[in-house]
């Protein structure tokens, strides 16, 4: 299911770059029936493939993924999740347009309890997201999204080139970066920010 709706950052009275969001989601499974169906609700930003699971429902309470697995237990998630993102949408507008500065991205990452050395590599992400999208809360939420959905130069997976454990490690992060936007910190500059 796709659904992609845009907008463009306005920080200190420059345009910045078109922002689009798509709406996915995603079925975990096994074989066998040894762990439950799941179903993740996410959003990607288009413009540069960084993505984010916003919200998930695991079917265990009444269900292992076996032939007679029933996926219509996950049609009252999707209709909420479909629903919401509209809403979703005007909250991450309203980051898009809010200002900070860099102490200010800094000491959010840090107050919410982002190692001292990921916080150090998180900031020279945020200068150079803040270039694109100017110094806003929504940069700093992309510079957590890039870290987030990205096995790259910057940001590698340990071990990725000896195991496969890339997609458990990026899930990892993705539920890190929730932690981060729930804590109070985040809440706190994304609602008060300069």
């Amino acid at each position: 299911m796709r659904n992609a709706t845009g907008f463009k950052s306005d920080v200190y009275g420059k345009q910045h770059k078109e922002t689009w969001l798509e709406l996915q989601f995603s079925w975990i499974n096994s074989f066998g029936g040894k762990t439950p169906l799941i179903i993740e609700s996410g959003v990607r930003d288009v413009s540069c493939l960084n993505s984010l699971t916003t919200a998930y429902k695991d079917g265990s309470e009444k269900q292992r993924h076996t032939s007679k697995c029933d996926p219509a237990l996950f049609a009252a998630f999707i209709e909420e999740q479909a629903a919401n993102f509209k809403t979703r949408i005007e909250v991450w507008q309203q980051w898009a347009e809010r200002s900070i500065t860099p102490d200010q991205a800094e000491a959010t990452l840090t107050a919410a309890g982002v190692s001292p050395r990921l916080t150090g590599q998180l900031m020279r992400t945020f200068e150079a997201e803040a270039v694109q999208r100017g110094q806003s809360v929504w940069a700093l939420a992309s510079t957590l999204t890039y870290w987030s959905s990205h096995n790259s130069d910057d940001y590698g997976v340990r071990g990725s080139k000896t195991k496969d454990n890339v997609a458990a490690s990026l899930h990892q992060r993705s539920s890190k970066v929730n932690q981060i936007m729930q804590s109070d910190a985040w809440q706190n500059i994304a609602a008060v920010a300069a």
